[in-house]
Formats: structure tokens, C-alpha cells, sequence
């Protein structure tokens, strides 16, 4: 024996046999043994923390391959590994420094270097990828392995021709590689030749039919030959094969919402039930399309229904926080946080969330920390860079601006990513006054976007003309089973006019709460047409006196819930200017206050902004013209409806002479003037809109005239105005 008191070569012969054959419980049974004998030799160590690696059990394999890595410092195996261990814990930077460390330990093995580049690519850093693929190829010339590495960061930099060429290149060396071939047919996806990427993951399924990855690329190439009935029978076939893979089920998920299928996805997933039984993922993807559909109560007792069965899963308690912030029911909302972050504290999705929260509450410090450290988590959550520039906590010199710069420019992103990115710069060039690039990126977000946004003008106008057709309310119908003291203040109008200063103001009365934009009344309507069986829009003042006081009591009974009863509210859902007959119709004393803006700032407002609800003429200037010309001649048609009722009030003139615009406002809503409403700015109602970071400041009156540093780049907006206004 050696000073050392090492195992002799046959012992570690034996040992990379077992390992080479994949057998984990013997290679975890003879490394302990090796343990037990040679205590003091890092070999036996460095085999047991493998084979627990080989079981997916990191942390053991952590505490394992550390110990031997201190045992000996020269073993570049060793760390080679613990880099693997440590990616799998989501402990990137340390997985970073202990590949560089194997390398720097034996030059002539590329593996480190190749493991490298796999993580540089998850991480989204492509040219730190392909840097490193292009050192292991240097290394070993002929490894097929770290050639396909090479291909996969050529692609996600977009260098397309690059890639195909070395892909040819391993297909002419190796033609029966299901890699290479996988590759070849995400290649040739990009290139929009969905038949010969057909073929070609059709031959990686047949050389390995157990591979996964090849398995859903073809089927992406289904649903690119639009043919999405086969798509959904490939996805259904490999959830049943692969139950116990919870990133399967969102595949379905996400098709039936592009092709904005929600309820047949949930039938979906009742079917899926009946085949493989209650799984958990089921029950989350039908809350999340329960969610999508405004149907929060069914998605909590789906969430909870998938907490029940697996009650470890941290996403499950994200998306139920995420579903009670929805409701305004903040309190829960961040209690499922939590304890979605006591279960993963890498969770990404749950630090944006908190921050969104945050943000709502107005305590932007923690909003920023939080969204800093979705980040750090990981960096391809766009959304929370987002949020930091609107919250203008993201400087010139903040390093991340050049990073996601280069991820625009030069990352092989989706178009939701480019959008989102697109929207974040437009708003950060904005900030610094740098006009120019700040319209480049704007055009570049929106652009992206509306490749999955659909308006159709045609269609929408022809709402417009049957809404304008529904009758008068019938007042004598109406008084009979009428509460009078009951007037609701709802607050419409199109995005971006000032609503939400409008709403501040308001609701820092004392005896007034401000809801925000809940859904409820819009909700309420639609669900009479769905009992009803009848199209949209629904004429209320047609139905029995029954039947309005039922849509009023339901409304007020979920508003209830939000507030005292005694007291007055806003409802700022702004699309309810669709809404005004019925709004009479249901509360004859409400209170409506109609939110005006400058045409151009309005419609250009909108057009730098990303919205989560159903706005698809707001990523269009020529379509933003249009749209606007039938909401203005709509809410032209209620004020000959109903004269005097509805009370109007422009931007401008609010921040000009806040004081006598107030006055004049809350004359308007029976309330008598209170100085604390001037004090907006101090209300500490949540705000879940784009404005949240301008309305916690004093009255200011930058916005004004916002559109004049972009005139030269709206003429199809103008365009549209002029046109459309002598069309009406």
C-alpha cells in the first residue's frame, strides 16, 4: 500500500465497469465498501457521489464529490462531476468554476468544456456557449458529441447557415445519429421546410424511440403543417407514456391557447383524467386555463386539487398566489408565495410574482429586490427587467442594459421574448430621451407581438353598430325592486387616458374605496348570454325585473367581498364603456365618469405598452386609429342616449387645475370635497396597471404632449384618424 493507503487499480477498474454498464446500486455498494477501507483516498468518494448523481439524487451526490474534491485537488473527474451536481442544483456560478477547474486540470479531456457550453446555453449566454463548444471541438476534433454541442449554440445564435453546414458535414459522418438528426429537423424548422424536418425527426424516432426531445420537435411540426389534430394526439400519446413528466402537459396547454381553445383544452385534460387518473400536472394546467378564461373559483379548486396530491411542488402555490392576486386577495396571495418559495427558493416565477405584488402595494424597494432576484435565478425572465426599467431603477451604466441588448440582437428568441425586451428598451430610451432608438424598439416589440394577435376591424365595427343598436333602458321596469342608495362610480374609457389618477383621486375620499379593474360586471353580462345561449351583445333592458336585480345582486355580492358595504366604490374596468346601457340598466343612480386624453398621446400611450387583457388593435398604429374612431363614436351615441348622465373629464385639464377638476368631480358623485383627495399620491390602495410607479408622484405634466417627440413616426396613426373620422 501506498502512504496514501490507496485502492488498488483492479478496485477502480471495477469501479468505471460498473459505472460504464450503469449500474448505480452496485457501483454505490462497492464505492462504500472502498470508503469503509480507504477513508483517506478520494476515489471511493468520488465513485459514490456518481453513482447517487446516477440516481438524480444531487445533494447526496454534492456532499460526496465535495469531499473528494478536498481529498484530492488533482482528480479533474472529480470536478468535472460536481460541475454537473451543481448545475442540477441550480448553483450555476459554482458549476461554472468547477468545469473551468476540470479543464485546467487535464487540457486534453473537452467534456468540462462541452458541459460548459450546454450551461452557458441554458443560461442564455450564446456567445459564452459557442465560445466553449468551439475550445472542446478544438480539442477533440473528431467527438461527434461536442459538434452537435457547436450546432445547438450556432442555432440559438441564429447563425442558421453555419449550423446546417456542420450539420451536414456530421450527417455525411454519421447519418444514423438521432442528435444529428434532431438537430437537422430544428434546422430545417427554422427554415420553415416542415417536410423535410418531418422526415427527419421521423428517422431519430425510429433509430430511438424513446427520445423524448425528437418526439416533441416533430410534433411542433405538425402544429407547422397546421395540422393540430395530430399535434394533440402526439401530445396526448406522450403524456400517457411519460405520465410522471410534469413539462409535457403544458405543451397541449399552450397550443389550445394559441389556438384560443381554452375550454376544448380543459375537456382535454378531463379526458386525460379518464385515462392516466389523477395526476397533479392535470389539475394544474386546467387551473391555469380556468384562469385564462376568468374563471378564478374553478382554477383555486383545481390548484388546491393538485397541492393535495403533491403538496411539494412549489409551482402548484405559485400559480394559487398568483390566481388569489387576481382576486385582489392579496394576503393569501403572498402567504402561497411564500410558501412556494420555502418548497424551491430558485423558483424564478414566484420573485417576479412578490415583486408584481410589491409593485401593487407601492412598495417598490421590495418590488425591485424581488424582481433583481427573479434575475438572478434566471436571466430569460424578461418580464422582471421590464419591470425594473418601468419602476426607473435601471440606470445607463447598469451592466444588464448591454447583456439583454446583446440577448435582443443577437439570441435566437421567441417572438413573445422579442417583444417583451422590444417594450423594455423602447420605454428605457425613452427615460434617457434618446427618441429615435426608443420608437426602434417599440415597433420592434409590437411588430413581434401582433404575429399572434389577430384584429379584425370588420368584425369589431359590427359590434360596435349592433351595441348602438340595443335599447333604452326601461325605467318604469327598473324601479320596482331598486335599492336607490345604491350608485357604484364606474370609470371608462380606452387604456392610458389618466383612469387610474382619476380612480387615486377618488378613492382617497373617506367614503369612497376604489376597486380597481374588476371584472365582475363585464363577467356578469357575459355569463347571461353563455345561460341564454344568445350572442353578445346581450340587450339587459329586456330582460324581466327578476332577472336584472339577479345580475345586480351577484355583482355586488363579489364586490362585497372587496369592500364594506356601506361604502361607495369605482369600478375601473375600463371596457365597460361597451357596457353603459347595461350599467343604467342594472344601477339607474350609477355614476359614470368617462376619462378623456389627447388623441395622440392616448393612442401612442397605448402603443408602448404590453397589455395582459385582449387589446390586440393597440399593437398596430393604423389599426389604434381605427379603433379609436369607433370608441369615440360609440360613447358619441351614449351621450345623445343619455344626456347629462355620464361626466367627462380630460387629462389635461385634471393635471392643469387638479383642485377645481376635483371639486367638479366629486360634485358629480354626491360626495363633498375632501383635501386629502388632492393627496393622491398617498393612497395606499394597491394599483395593478401600467401607471402604478406614476400615480404614488405628485401631480406632474410630463405626459402631456408625450406623442411630440414621436410625430414623425406616427403618420399611419394620423393617417388612420383622418381617415376614419370622416368615416363617421
Amino acid at each position: 500500500m501506498n502512504p496514501k493507503n490507496e485502492p488498488t487499480n483492479e478496485l477502480i477498474v471495477n469501479l468505471i465497469k460498473l459505472f460504464s454498464e450503469g449500474n448505480h446500486s452496485e457501483l454505490k455498494k462497492n464505492s462504500q465498501n472502498i470508503i469503509d477501507n480507504f477513508p483517506e483516498s478520494g476515489k471511493g468518494y468520488l465513485f459514490h457521489g456518481i453513482s447517487y448523481y446516477m440516481e438524480n439524487n444531487y445533494l447526496q451526490s454534492e456532499k460526496f464529490l465535495e469531499k473528494a474534491t478536498i481529498l484530492d485537488a488533482n482528480e479533474a473527474i472529480g470536478f468535472n462531476f460536481l460541475g454537473l451536481v451543481k448545475k442540477n442544483l441550480k448553483k450555476n456560478e459554482e458549476a461554472i468554476e468547477n468545469y473551468k477547474k476540470s479543464f485546467n486540470l487535464n487540457p486534453s479531456d473537452g467534456s468540462p468544456l462541452s458541459n460548459l457550453s450546454n450551461l452557458y446555453r441554458e443560461l442564455g449566454k450564446f456567445n459564452e456557449s459557442l465560445k466553449s463548444a468551439n475550445l472542446a471541438v478544438k480539442v477533440s476534433p473528431n467527438n461527434i458529441n461536442f459538434k452537435i454541442n457547436k450546432i445547438s449554440a450556432l442555432i440559438n445564435l441564429r447563425k442558421i447557415d453555419e449550423a446546417k453546414i456542420l450539420t451536414d458535414e456530421c450527417l455525411a459522418e454519421d447519418n444514423s445519429n438521432p442528435v444529428i438528426l434532431n438537430n437537422a429537423g430544428v434546422i430545417n424548422n427554422i427554415l420553415n421546410d416542415f417536410i423535410t424536418a418531418k422526415e427527419q425527426f421521423q428517422k431519430a424516432l425510429q433509430l430511438n424511440p424513446q427520445y423524448t426531445d425528437a418526439y416533441k420537435n416533430y410534433i411542433e411540426t405538425l402544429i407547422g403543417l397546421n395540422d393540430f389534430n395530430g399535434a394533440l394526439k402526439g401530445y396526448e400519446e406522450l403524456i400517457i407514456k411519460y405520465p410522471t413528466d410534469s413539462n409535457l402537459y403544458t405543451l397541449p396547454t399552450n397550443l389550445f391557447i394559441k389556438l384560443k381553445k381554452e375550454k376544448e383544452a380543459i375537456n382535454f385534460f378531463d379526458g386525460l383524467i379518464e385515462k392516466i387518473g389523477n395526476m397533479a400536472a392535470i389539475y394544474n394546467q386546467k387551473g391555469i386555463l380556468f384562469r385564462l378564461i376568468n374563471n378564478n373559483s374553478d382554477a383555486i379548486i383545481n390548484f388546491n386539487k393538485a397541492i393535495n396530491i403533491e403538496p411539494s411542488n412549489a409551482a402548484f402555490y405559485t400559480n394559487l398566489g398568483a390566481t388569489y392576486y387576481e382576486e385582489d386577495d392579496f394576503i393569501l396571495a403572498e402567504e402561497n408565495y411564500l410558501k412556494a418559495l420555502e418548497l424551491n427558493p430558485n423558483e424564478h416565477i414566484t420573485y417576479h410574482n412578490l415583486g408584481n405584488l410589491k409593485n401593487a402595494q407601492k412598495d417598490f424597494d421590495s418590488a425591485n429586490k424581488y424582481y433583481s432576484l427573479c434575475l438572478k435565478k434566471n436571466n430569460s425572465f424578461y418580464d422582471s427587467f421590464h419591470s425594473l426599467i418601468k419602476n426607473n431603477s435601471i440606470t445607463k451604466n447598469d451592466e444588464r442594459v448591454q447583456f439583454y441588448l446583446d440577448r435582443l440582437e443577437n439570441g435566437y428568441l421567441d417572438d413573445q421574448s422579442v417583444s417583451t425586451l422590444g417594450f423594455a428598451f423602447g420605454n428605457f430610451y425613452e427615460q434617457i430621451q434618446n427618441y429615435e432608438e426608443s420608437f426602434k424598439y417599440y415597433k420592434i416589440a409590437n411588430d413581434a407581438y401582433k404575429k399572434n394577435e389577430i384584429f379584425d376591424y370588420k368584425l369589431t365595427k359590427e359590434l360596435f353598430k349592433d351595441v348602438k343598436k340595443l335599447s333604452k333602458r326601461d325605467d318604469q321596469k327598473i324601479t320596482t325592486s331598486y335599492k336607490e342608495d345604491i350608485s357604484p362610480i364606474f370609470i371608462i374609457g380606452l387604456p392610458r387616458s389618466g383612469s387610474t389618477l382619476v380612480e387615486q383621486i377618488i378613492s382617497n375620499h373617506s367614503l369612497v374605496q376604489g376597486l380597481g379593474e374588476i371584472p365582475y360586471f363585464s363577467k356578469r353580462i357575459h355569463q347571461e348570454t353563455v345561460d341564454k345561449n344568445i350572442e353578445s351583445p346581450i340587450d339587459i333592458s329586456r330582460l324581466s325585473a327578476e332577472e336584472i336585480s339577479r345580475i345586480r345582486n351577484d355583482y355586488l355580492i363579489k364586490v362585497h367581498r372587496l369592500t364594506d358595504v356601506d361604502k361607495t366604490f369605482t369600478d375601473k374596468n375600463l371596457s365597460n364603456f361597451m357596457n353603459i346601457n347595461n350599467i343604467y340598466t342594472v344601477f339607474p343612480n350609477a355614476k359614470i365618469i368617462h376619462v378623456k386624453r389627447d388623441v395622440l398621446d392616448q393612442c401612442f400611450s397605448m402603443y408602448s405598452v404590453r397589455f395582459t387583457g385582449n387589446h390586440p388593435y393597440t399593437y398596430d398604429l393604423e389599426s389604434l386609429g381605427k379603433y379609436y374612431r369607433l370608441y369615440e363614436d360609440l360613447m358619441s351615441h351614449w351621450n345623445k342616449i343619455y344626456p347629462e348622465l355620464i361626466y367627462e373629464i380630460t387629462y389635461e385639464n385634471l393635471v392643469n387645475d387638479i383642485e377645481y377638476e376635483t371639486k367638479a368631480m366629486l360634485k358629480y358623485c354626491g360626495l363633498n370635497f375632501e383635501q386629502n383627495c388632492l393627496s393622491f399620491y398617498e393612497n395606499k390602495r394597491p394599483v395593478k396597471t401600467a401607471s402604478v410607479y406614476q400615480v404614488r408622484q405628485k401631480m406632474y405634466s410630463s405626459s402631456i404632449k408625450r406623442s411630440n417627440n414621436f410625430l414623425k413616426e406616427l403618420d399611419p396613426l394620423i393617417s388612420a384618424l383622418k381617415e376614419y373620422e370622416a368615416k363617421n
